[in-house]
C-alpha cells in the first residue's frame, strides 16, 4: 500500500488484463483503519471479478454494430433507390 500526502493508495501491478499493467485504488477516508492486508485482499478480488474489464469489449463490438447498420442502411437505401429509378424507366 501506498501512503499520499492526504490519501491511502493501493497500487494492484498484476491485474491479470491484457489491457492494464497496474491500478491504483484511493481507500475511502472511511477505510484507511483497516490493515493493509485486507485492502490489498479486497483489491485483488474486486479487480479479479468476472466483468473487470469487459468495458473495453462492448464498446468495440457496439461501435462494429454501428458500423454494420450504417452499411445496411446504406445497401437498402441504393437498392430502394435503385428499385425505383427502374420503375420510372
Amino acid at each position: 500500500m501506498i501512503k499520499g500526502i492526504s490519501r491511502q493508495i493501493v497500487e494492484v501491478t498484476d491485474t491479470k488484463s491484457p489491457y492494464f499493467e497496474r491500478v491504483f485504488l484511493v481507500v475511502r477516508h472511511q477505510c484507511t483503519d483497516y490493515p493493509s492486508a485486507l485492502l490489498d485482499k479486497e483489491a485483488h478480488t474486486l479487480l479479479s471479478a468476472e466483468n473487470s474489464y469487459s468495458g473495453l469489449k462492448k464498446a468495440r463490438r457496439l461501435h462494429r454494430f454501428k458500423q454494420v447498420a450504417w452499411l445496411a442502411l446504406g445497401i437498402s437505401l441504393g437498392l430502394c433507390l435503385s428499385l425505383f429509378l427502374t420503375k420510372l424507366s
